[in-house]
């Protein structure tokens, strides 16, 4: 995997976590213990910190950066959908962050919560805990109930396996 010092920070990444060879580490990115990161993301912590919490899951193509002196920080059981942008924000414990979304600087996002396919999360908003966002920009549309917030859980659940099933079963084809 491409991983790269940047002006002597370089990624740090548990041993239980698996990173995708091509997902991309830049500079001061943490990736703890039991995180999956798949193909094509991104997490560039050239001018600000990246920190990925324990259990977290990146999919593919996801963006994550932040401004300079700043980090973004994702909590534990953090779960980010395909192709979703994260810049300066803080998500915490198992947000679930769906296909498309953006989350902008200085947004705090409360435990629980989830950011639905393609909503845009303004700059500082704050958002606190078990409530459901979607929209451009984003706007609370209810709380979650528990079977809701039951079913997303068990979808993080099933990524918490990937890290140990990609290392014992991916394998590069040769041409």
């Amino acid at each position: 995997m491409p991983l790269y010092r940047f002006e002597g920070k370089e990624p740090r990444i548990h041993e239980t976590a698996y990173v995708h060879p091509t997902a991309v580490l830049i500079g001061g990115v943490t990736i703890e213990a039991g995180c999956w990161v798949a193909p094509g993301a991104v997490l560039r912590g050239d001018w600000g910190e990246i920190m990925v919490g324990p259990g977290s899951n990146i999919q593919d193509n996801v963006v994550i950066h932040a401004r300079p002196e700043d980090r973004t920080l994702l909590a534990k059981d953090s779960h980010v959908g395909h192709g979703a942008i994260l810049h300066g924000c803080t998500l915490e414990e198992h947000v679930l962050v769906g296909m498309g979304a953006v989350i902008n600087d200085g947004a705090v996002i409360g435990a629980g919560c989830v950011i639905g396919a393609g909503a845009v999360i303004p700059p500082g908003m704050q958002v606190p805990p078990r409530k459901l966002l979607i929209g451009v920009p984003a706007r609370i549309q209810r709380d979650l109930d528990e079977n809701m917030e039951r079913f997303f859980r068990l979808g993080t659940a099933l990524y918490q396996t990937l890290p140990e099933r990609y290392r014992q079963g991916l394998e590069e084809i040769p041409m």
